[in-house]
């Protein structure tokens, strides 16, 4: 039987058995080069959504997840470690001009690394929409009275500073104060106490 097949027969048989192969891991690759796609994707909106709140969670998630999602992407890498180094660099917190200083240099390398993000992810977005932000003054404001009252907590809870506690008024029942006066017999109580 074999021996009358020729080399289209082989060709024809070989694709039967090949072809589905092919066509599940083609299909495969097709799917994880798509969810590469939107994880990147979905990075660079979250930092762009909370870039008036980098504190925020998700935030930070965002960034820890770019050695990740660009690994091989040496511009957005090269962007990253830039930024990461500005963020770990300690500053005098007493001197407003050295913190002035480095939070506008903070705030370049943050830029240049989104610019970088959406180049890759190929959003069209220009560096005056990346750092033009809405972040309300009441949001700014509960977000540090919470800093304020998490500040506050740690200090009292970890003996740095004493919980202060005034008495502003007694509360006061007239009730309270007739029953004192009565003999001790029309309070309930037995004679002999008295």
């Amino acid at each position: 039987m074999f021996e009358s097949m020729n080399t289209s027969d082989w060709v024809t048989a070989a694709s039967t058995l090949v072809g589905p192969i092919l066509a599940v891991q083609a299909q495969k690759w097709v799917e994880r080069i798509s969810e590469k796609k939107r994880s990147r994707y979905q990075l660079f909106s979250t930092l762009m959504n909370t870039r008036g709140t980098q504190l925020a969670a998700e935030h930070v998630s965002a960034l820890n997840s770019i050695d990740l999602l660009f690994a091989s992407d040496k511009q957005v890498i090269s962007a990253w470690r830039l930024y990461y180094q500005q963020l770990t660099t300690p500053y005098d917190t007493t001197n407003q001009s050295v913190f002035l200083a480095w939070n506008d240099k903070r705030t370049r390398l943050f830029v240049d690394l989104l610019k970088k993000i959406a180049e890759a992810v190929g959003a069209k977005i220009d560096e005056d929409r990346i750092v033009g932000v809405y972040h309300p003054d009441g949001h700014f404001e509960r977000e540090r009275i919470q800093q304020e009252i998490v500040s506050n907590m740690a200090a009292v809870l970890g003996g740095k500073q004493p919980l202060k506690m005034a008495v502003v008024e007694f509360p006061f029942e007239p009730v309270m104060t007739d029953s004192a006066r009565l003999p001790k017999q029309r309070r309930g109580l037995p004679a002999e106490t008295e």
